[in-house]
């Protein structure tokens, strides 16, 4: 599981770095933020993207003493964490 977990990982992290390079005239249209608890939120947005269909994205947010982070992105359902 340890391996699985480190290839699955760097493979993750690739597979967005790449994406982010072909980033180009997307929108993030925020449609959402909602508490999960103390601290803790969910932004709910939609990147648009043309010719092909959005993406739902949310993300994570988490208050801590530096201030608002981000702690997790879950793309489509899939959680960046897990």
């Amino acid at each position: 599981l340890a391996d699985f977990t480190k290839i699955y990982s760097l493979y993750v992290v690739k597979t967005y770095s790449n994406g982010i390079k072909n980033y180009n005239n997307q929108e993030v249209k925020i449609k959402n933020q909602q508490n999960l608890s103390s601290g803790e939120y969910v932004v709910k947005t939609l990147l648009t993207r043309e010719n092909n269909e959005p993406l739902h994205m949310d993300y994570l947010v988490r208050d801590t003493k530096a201030g608002l982070k981000v702690f997790d992105v879950v793309t489509e359902g899939i959680s960046l964490i897990n």
